[in-house]
């Protein structure tokens, strides 16, 4: 619900169950999907070898020499979007350095192209990595530079997450994510940008309203550079008190590429000035976010121990405020992870409690907000996790009920924003999910019948 990644991976799996080249370019918008399928190959395939190499700190040389050193299995070439790249100056032209790295660049692309059909001899699957900003025209840069090994390609991937990011249409609720995803059209942005650019700097309280709207906006349509120096701008001209919120969106942007030691400072910075300035919310969603950090890097008692400070701090700002449906929201979140975490640890009983909490939690919600689609998609989520877990448990039947409730609130989900191309994605994931727990319990017929709708959904 939250990703694609078991879609968009199903036809790879079966692709590489028959050793052979190939040649497969994954487009991400976070890292974490990095981690994931490396450790999804090599629980699938343990016998197989598994290299990895880093474009942009590498010559074409030591990539081949790599490549031919493992013989057959997995071979990772990260940060390709690099390669992609040229170097020019303002003025259009290349520096001594810039010349050096741009050739560098030619080599391994050239040079790649070159010895295809050395390469396809080994039993090898090359994966290139580029992240979502690279942009839309990424494949056709592939397609320019290395036509001859573009001819190999197996297969195009393309992992989409959902990035949490705040919105401020109910207020005081400025913290509940945002369940619409990516949009194409930059029109709004460069408004934002267009007034910013025409208020004065003395006009501080104005530009102080511009400052999140960009960040947002630049957000949505994965400009995170752009995003992230707007908040360098917007936390040189705020009062100590509110740079938590600040910080915490720096380090999600970093944590979207990756770089989570560079996050994780900026998460504790957070929630100590939120506790000096007693702003327990911003506490609490630095320890989310540090919770989030340490499952990323896979310390699961660290994650857990944040998470509990996390789930404690929304249940007393739940308890005192009820009335505050924000509050519930961060508590239905708190369960969410703590329940997730557990999965991981393997305390299936302990996670059921809190999915169950989750659960009832985002019931009350949409009950009050009927019209709220991150309410929406926040039970329908829950309905998924209760289903995953019963699933687990080997209790068919419980898991064919939460699943079925979870499409019934994407249906809905989706019919309130039939344009949204991640509500499409949710839609056709619960219907594949359907149709696997159908084919489990045997209900064939019943499994082809949901496997036929996501078809009807295209890719």
């Amino acid at each position: 619900m939250s990703d694609n990644y078991t879609e968009e991976t199903r036809p790879l799996f079966k692709l590489l169950r028959t050793e052979a080249f190939r040649f497969v370019i994954v487009r991400f918008n976070h890292y974490s999907f990095l981690r994931q399928l490396e450790s999804d190959l090599q629980s699938r395939f343990p016998d197989r070898p598994f290299l990895k190499a880093d474009a942009a700190a590498s010559d074409y040389r030591s990539i081949l020499d790599a490549y031919f050193s493992i013989n057959r299995g997995f071979f990772f070439l990260e940060n390709f979007d690099d390669v992609l790249k040229e170097d020019r100056d303002s003025l259009q032209r290349e520096t001594p350095q810039m010349a050096a790295n741009n050739e560098r660049r030619r080599q391994i692309t050239a040079g790649l192209n070159l010895r295809r059909d050395k390469l396809a001899q080994s039993p090898i699957a090359l994966f290139v990595f580029v992240p979502a900003t690279t942009g839309e025209l990424y494949a056709k840069t592939i397609m320019e530079k290395m036509p001859d090994l573009w001819s190999f390609r197996s297969l195009m991937l393309d992992l989409e997450k959902e990035v949490a990011t705040a919105v401020s249409d109910i207020t005081p609720e400025k913290y509940i994510p945002k369940a619409e995803i990516v949009n194409t059209d930059d029109t709004e942005l460069r408004r934002l940008i267009s007034l910013l650019d025409n208020t004065p700097e003395t006009e501080l309280a104005y530009r102080l309203t511009l400052y999140p709207q960009i960040v947002n906006a630049a957000n949505d349509l994965g400009k995170y550079d752009l995003a992230f120096s707007t908040l360098d701008t917007w936390e040189q001209h705020v009062q100590d008190n509110e740079k938590p919120w600040i910080w915490i969106q720096k380090g999600d942007i970093l944590n979207v590429f990756g770089k989570l030691e560079d996050a994780l400072p900026l998460f504790e910075k957070a929630i100590e000035q939120a506790s000096l300035s007693d702003d327990k919310n911003d506490v609490g969603l630095g320890h989310e976010r540090l919770g989030y950090l340490y499952l990323l890097r896979g310390d699961l008692n660290n994650a857990l121990l944040h998470f509990e400070k996390y789930k404690e701090i929304e249940l007393e700002l739940s308890t005192k405020t009820p009335s505050i449906s924000m509050f519930k929201n961060n508590l239905a979140i708190s369960y969410e992870k703590l329940g997730s975490t557990h999965t991981a640890l393997g305390n299936l009983q302990q996670a059921l409690k809190f999915f169950e909490d989750e659960t009832q939690l985002f019931e009350e919600l949409f009950k009050d907000y009927p019209n709220n689609v991150a309410f929406k998609n926040g039970l329908a989520i829950s309905y998924y996790k209760l289903g995953e877990l019963y699933e687990k448990l080997e209790d068919l039947e419980k898991a064919f009920f939460y699943f079925e409730k979870g499409l019934e609130m994407t249906e809905l989900t989706f019919q309130s924003s039939p344009d949204n191309a991640q509500f499409k994605k949710n839609l056709k994931i619960s219907y594949n999910k359907m149709g696997d727990i159908c084919q489990k319990m045997g209900k064939n017929e019943l499994a082809e019948g949901y496997f036929e709708k996501a078809r009807g959904l295209g890719g």
